[in-house]
């Protein structure tokens, strides 16, 4: 019976403990919980914004080229040596048509590819067109030179357009080393007078005829001296 008595002090004074923890106020109605206020909620953090991405970086400097190994560097060499081995061909062939194409000129000079005109000269036409500087060369693998010496009249001229059916040819007087003074090949004044050139010529058309040609006509023009493509007169003393 003592342990029941004991047990019912302890319920009652524990209702009244948690009585005191709850007050009552009759002119409000309203109840405070003075243990709940203590009580702090948990706080929940929310995820941040993503910031935005930052300008890139410049780019760093370029590192040095790889060695290549053995086989691919023998492999490099052996592949300059191979186009060191054409140039030196191909120019080789080059030298050799030129020797060749002026020896077969050369083998061409016969007294019967020549026409003998007055004052002791002989004249033929290049077998080949060309520009100035080419036909001259010709004419002097040919054993002569572009004409100029023997053809200061109008009547020698016509009848060598006749007897070698030129309808064009370049002949041997430029302007070249100073604008409007003709000179012949040695450079002496060419000796050719108003008549001599056709009408309203030399006129350097364009700023570069700076070479003369023949006309069938028999008279004379300036034309550029590269641009043009005519067979040469040629002249060799007799």
């Amino acid at each position: 019976m003592f342990i029941v008595l004991i047990v019912t002090i302890s319920s009652i004074l524990s209702i009244q403990a948690q009585q005191e923890m709850l007050t009552c106020s009759r002119t409000s109605n309203t109840f405070q919980i003075p243990a709940l206020s203590s009580v702090t909620t948990p706080s929940v953090t929310q995820p941040g914004v993503q910031g935005k991405r930052g300008p890139v970086g410049q780019k760093g400097a370029k590192g040095e080229p790889g060695i290549p190994d053995n086989e691919e560097l023998t492999r490099l060499q052996d592949l300059r040596r191979m186009v060191e081995n054409v140039e030196a061909v191909t120019q080789r062939n080059k030298n050799e048509t030129v020797s060749l194409r002026r020896e077969l000129l050369a083998s061409l000079d016969t007294n019967s590819d020549w026409v003998t005109i007055f004052n002791g000269y002989q004249y033929r036409k290049t077998m080949d067109e060309g520009n100035w500087t080419q036909t001259r060369d010709a004419c002097q693998a040919l054993g002569g030179d572009l004409a100029w010496r023997g053809i200061q009249t109008l009547n020698i001229r016509k009848k060598l357009i006749s007897e070698l059916s030129l309808y064009y040819a370049w002949i041997g007087l430029t302007d070249t080393s100073e604008e409007g003074v003709w000179r012949c090949l040695d450079g002496s004044l060419a000796s050719l007078d108003g008549t001599l050139w056709d009408r309203n010529e030399p006129n350097n058309s364009g700023g570069q005829e700076n070479c003369a040609g023949l006309r069938e006509n028999g008279f004379s023009n300036d034309l550029n001296c590269g641009s043009w493509s005519h067979v040469g007169l040629c002249e060799k003393k007799v």
